[in-house]
């Protein structure tokens, strides 16, 4: 019964992390839309050369349509190019267990300037959280030594049984309590 209640709390626990992040959600549909009219204005930007071209002789014609293609190629190469350090970047962040939230303050125009900035991040975390919990753990044991636990109840130790008279040390057998080292 108790396992039951535990799976579902740890259940409802990765159902929670799971939840995607609305904000996160918005501003992807939102890079999606601009992606999306960004094409658009290409699109009719490349109409608008092509009413131009028409006008435009032959030669004249062919060299612009080599320099749109060129133009064309060149921010499809830089889209592309930033599509894969964006894969990267998560990949990355997902390999070292570090937050994907986190991609958007990773820069770099390499794999291998965002791989340094990782590491740099990286260590810079670890030294952060390491901090943080030897602070908070001095501050929870004010200098002081974690006090020795208590046996568990129905339990008594060999040396405080020792110490008990001969009445106490038969009450304690009759109740069946177990001794413990």
């Amino acid at each position: 019964m108790e396992d039951t209640i535990i799976q579902e709390q740890a259940n409802t626990q990765v159902q929670e992390e799971v939840k995607p992040d609305p904000i996160a959600e918005a501003k992807a549909e939102a890079a999606k839309e601009i992606a999306g009219l960004n094409r658009r204005i290409s699109q009719m930007d490349k109409a608008l050369k092509d009413s131009e071209l028409a006008k435009l002789t032959e030669a004249e014609r062919a060299k612009a349509e080599i320099e749109l293609a060129k133009t064309e190629r060149d921010m499809i190469l830089k889209e592309t190019a930033q599509i894969k350090l964006d894969a990267y970047k998560e990949k990355s962040l997902a390999q070292m267990g570090i937050p994907l939230e986190l991609a958007k303050h990773l820069s770099g125009n390499t794999e291998e300037e965002i791989a340094s900035n990782l590491k740099e991040l990286k260590d810079l975390l670890d030294k952060t959280v390491n901090k943080k919990i030897t602070e908070t753990t001095n501050q929870l044991l004010s200098g002081k030594a974690p006090n020795q636990s208590t046996p568990p109840a129905g339990t008594i130790t060999r040396a405080a049984y020792e110490a008990l008279s001969q009445m106490d040390k038969t009450k304690v057998l009759a109740a069946k309590t177990k001794i413990v080292n």
